[in-house]
């Protein structure tokens, strides 16, 4: 492996710690240098993650703990941003705390990682969202407990491919200076489509996005978004607390895509280049009717008058 050290980020919320553990074995276990820089932003913390990440430190040579005393937390889409402003190296490569590397992970991402590049691993995630092309469906475990980690193992190195497509989400590596050029993310979007925005800055700014499959990860799923066990809980009706976060979930959602058409006029994930025409929208009926209609297509426009 060349000499390139990369600094490995990531982010903690609620009830993630058993999920964070099986991450830095993971890091510890698999990564050909073990010089590289680990960052660990702890945004929510009620499961003890700081005091055992203290307790962990001294086994790893350069691991940091980062805090805050922000109520209730910063946020995914600002303390990614925050993460690469502290990276000591050029190369900085995010892992959501779900997520498990596989062996050579970081020889793989800078022997693929291009300038001007946002390379995206390839997730392996068990069968709780159907088949895509840009993941790979196959069940090792639903929760850490369960995880069959040598089965995970062997199955990533021959999963490896030489395959490349046009696609970006997380876990993505990337030089500094390319995150910094466009300020991370867009901190409106505080639940979703933050992604998609990003997508779309990458497009017209002129900076690539490239998925390998080279370089793979096992992705548990939603862990952060919608909680731990939402598989279980959203389905349950009978589930009283998970129903109330699908539905908040499910109004986040809705709020979000609103912001993102009102943005970028409609919706993708980087499938064309987007443009906002300056529009206005005159309505010269006020019933019911129009009024909800006027609520649906109102972010496509620019202003709307009655």
């Amino acid at each position: 492996m060349n000499n390139n050290k990369i600094t490995f980020a990531t982010n903690t919320g609620a009830n993630t710690l058993k999920y964070t553990k099986l991450l830095l074995k993971s890091l510890k276990d698999n990564l050909d240098c073990q010089d590289h820089e680990i960052l660990v932003f702890v945004d929510h913390d009620n499961d003890g993650t700081v005091e055992y990440l203290k307790s962990i430190k001294d086994t790893f040579i350069d691991l940091k703990i980062i805090t805050h005393n922000i109520k209730p937390f910063v946020g995914y889409a600002r303390n990614s941003t925050l993460l690469v402003q502290l990276a000591k190296y050029d190369i900085v490569s995010y892992l959501q705390s779900d997520m498990v590397v596989s062996k050579h992970y970081d020889t793989e991402v800078i022997k693929n990682l291009e300038q001007n590049t946002i390379l995206s691993s390839t997730r392996i995630e068990p069968p709780l969202h159907g088949k895509s092309e840009v993941v790979i469906v196959e069940n090792f475990g639903l929760n850490p407990e369960e995880f069959k980690y040598d089965d995970f193992l062997e199955y990533a190195e021959k999963a490896k491919s030489d395959k490349e497509i046009n696609y970006f989400f997380a876990p993505y590596t990337f030089h500094k200076e390319t995150w910094l050029k466009l300020n991370g993310y867009d901190t409106i979007f505080r639940r979703s489509r933050e992604d998609s925005d990003f997508v779309q800055r990458c497009i017209h700014a002129g900076i690539k996005t490239k998925q390998t499959f080279a370089a793979n990860v096992y992705h548990f799923t939603c862990v952060s978004s919608r909680g731990v066990d939402w598989y279980k809980s959203w389905n349950d009706k009978h589930n009283e607390e998970g129903q109330r976060r699908s539905q908040l979930q499910s109004n986040a959602d809705t709020i979000e895509l609103r912001r993102f058409i009102r943005k970028w006029g409609s919706f993708n994930h980087g499938e064309s280049k987007l443009h906002k025409y300056d529009v206005d929208l005159f309505i010269h009926n006020d019933d019911d009717s129009m009024m909800q209609l006027a609520f649906n297509i109102e972010p496509y426009f620019n202003r709307v008058f009655f």
